[in-house]
């Protein structure tokens, strides 16, 4: 009897040796993993960038090193494109209306106006570093006065430059965090500095793949009045239209 309690006490020893040696062997792991998964995430985070756009108001920029979404929080439309093939997909989510299009192609994409003319970066100095909504920043300055902050903290593929180029009708390519221009006021009496976009705020994440998948759109449109103006908005147009008794019908 003596000698079976024995056997039954050395064997829970056993397991409890071997239980320990086990969560010692995953705490070793864990701390292991840890430095990786965060190396991986320093290679290749995601970037969002809250913003305020002259023309669209406020939006949301997301970027990673291979991928860009941009959401127009109050015109209601976004814009996303990744590699390889970098076609850009301009999406509204209220009617699920989609427009499709290639890097070159965005570039005549002009809801806030003509695109500035390109390869003039000579015109800006550089002034140096600095900070912008927490993200390290390049400034630019012009002997006009406008000032431009790029961001160089943040590390993307060309073509997303070229797109936020496009995007913000700037001349110089780049990750836009603030461009303060100096132009005429209305009454052309003084010249005063006109905020285009500023970055108010950032965070900087693990990449959420969700972030930067296609839309699928239910129709898609060759017009860039159906996908800058809202279902609503479009409707309400078109009511104002049939009134009148003119034009035709948007999205039509």
């Amino acid at each position: 009897m003596k000698m079976a309690l024995n056997m039954v006490l050395w064997r829970l020893w056993k397991m409890k040796v071997l239980w320990r040696g086990i969560g010692i062997c995953f705490a070793i792991l864990m701390a292991l993993y840890a430095p990786l998964s965060s190396l991986a995430d320093t290679k290749n985070p995601e970037w969002i960038l809250h913003q305020k756009q002259r023309d669209s108001g406020k939006q949301t920029v997301y970027i990673t090193a291979d991928a860009l979404k941009i959401v127009s929080d109050e015109s209601g439309y976004e814009v996303v494109a990744r590699a390889p093939a970098w076609d850009v997909i301009i999406y509204r989510p209220d009617n699920k209306l989609g427009m499709k299009m290639t890097v070159l192609g965005f570039r005549k994409f002009s809801p806030f106006g003509p695109l500035l003319a390109r390869g003039v970066s000579s015109s800006f100095d550089t002034e140096g570093p600095d900070t912008i909504a927490g993200v390290k920043a390049l400034k630019l300055k012009k002997s006009s006065g406008a000032e431009l902050w790029l961001a160089s903290e943040i590390k993307a593929a060309p073509e997303i430059s070229d797109l936020l180029q496009s995007y913000n009708r700037f001349p110089v390519p780049g990750i836009p965090l603030k461009y303060r221009a100096r132009t005429d006021s209305p009454e052309k009496a003084l010249q005063a500095k006109k905020l285009v976009v500023e970055t108010f705020d950032s965070q900087k994440i693990s990449r959420v793949d969700k972030d930067f998948e296609y839309p699928t759109p239910k129709r898609w449109v060759k017009t860039q009045s159906e996908i800058l103006s809202s279902a609503a908005k479009t409707n309400e147009l078109n009511s104002i239209m049939e009134d009148l008794g003119v034009g035709s019908k948007l999205g039509k």
